[in-house]
């Protein structure tokens, strides 16, 4: 009777640095993970390695066996050991495999001595320090770029906003109307009144005199009207200019609050690179504003 093709596998967990578990499966070793996935364990098992050979279950006691003194349990196939000490113990027991796979990241120091993959170990940690170095440096870098920016935009709408004030405060002061004297109602409503009152003369003295005296009251009132009402138009033509630095002004006031609000501060993680930072640095690296504002048109 031919012995049935099994594999036999070293799991790994990030929930439990320094454990592995071997075991072996008939099926596929990705899919025993799954399975394992629903133990309560808040991350994922990763193969760290898997090798197919028949009588898997043989194999698997034996590395058991060997590796007896570091079992976490009896009755669990969990060790305390290292996972290349693990991997190698497997692999060397595994005398006939017929297929044998490692992840990426356990090759290269599989085979090596303990000295040896110390030595790697540290290697690849001084290389992730580094490269984490250098981004923070570059991270450091495109911020000073950006607050440069920042800054030189922010200077610009501050001086063009002084230079708008100067040449408002010497601008002739905006010529304030009521509303009754912007619509001059004055001139009109006299008219009116008077020529009621004139025809209402002429008609219980039926003296038509009268009445012609109110037409004339009447007329060169209206005349007194049109010249009030394009003297106030004329002032108002004369504010104009006025009126539009101010609103020029108000627009400039809510674009510098606006970039002020989207101002970027140093993030907590890149404050050591600074040997100045006159910047106020939080977690979150932005400042927020709860503040609406809105441009006037």
């Amino acid at each position: 009777m031919q012995v049935p093709v099994g594999r036999v596998y070293v799991l790994t967990n990030p929930s439990m640095p320094g454990v592995v578990k071997i075991g072996f499966t008939m099926g596929t070793v990705e899919g025993r993970a799954k399975e394992l996935d629903s133990t309560g364990l808040p991350k994922p098992f990763e193969v760290a390695y898997q090798v197919e050979v028949r009588g898997a279950d043989a194999l698997e006691r034996q590395a058991h066996s060997k590796l007896s003194a570091n079992r976490v349990r009896n009755s669990r196939e969990f060790f305390e050991i290292d996972v290349f000490d693990a991997i190698e113990c497997v692999r060397g027991l595994a005398t006939e495999p017929m297929g044998e796979e490692c992840h990426p990241k356990y090759v290269q120091m599989i085979g090596l001595s303990a000295k040896q993959r110390a030595e790697e170990i540290e290697k690849q940690k001084l290389a992730k320090t580094q490269a984490e170095q250098n981004d923070r440096i570059a991270r450091f870098d495109s911020f000073i770029q950006e607050n440069a920016t920042y800054q030189k935009e922010l200077g610009r709408l501050r001086l063009e906003l002084e230079n708008l004030k100067e040449k408002i405060q010497v601008s002739p002061q905006l010529i304030k109307l009521t509303w009754y004297e912007r619509n001059a109602l004055g001139p009109l409503v006299f008219a009116i009144t008077l020529c009621l009152c004139g025809l209402g003369a002429a008609y219980v003295s039926n003296d038509f005199k009268i009445a012609s005296a109110c037409a004339a009251a009447v007329g060169a009132l209206w005349f007194l009207f049109r010249s009030l009402k394009a003297t106030i138009r004329y002032k108002e033509l004369d504010n104009r200019p006025l009126v539009a630095m101010d609103v020029e002004r108000r627009n400039l006031e809510y674009d510098i609050e606006k970039l002020e609000s989207q101002k970027k501060y140093l993030p907590a993680d890149l404050a050591d690179l600074a040997t100045a930072n006159p910047i106020q640095s939080n977690d979150k690296g932005f400042e927020g504003t709860a503040k609406k504002i809105g441009r006037v048109s």
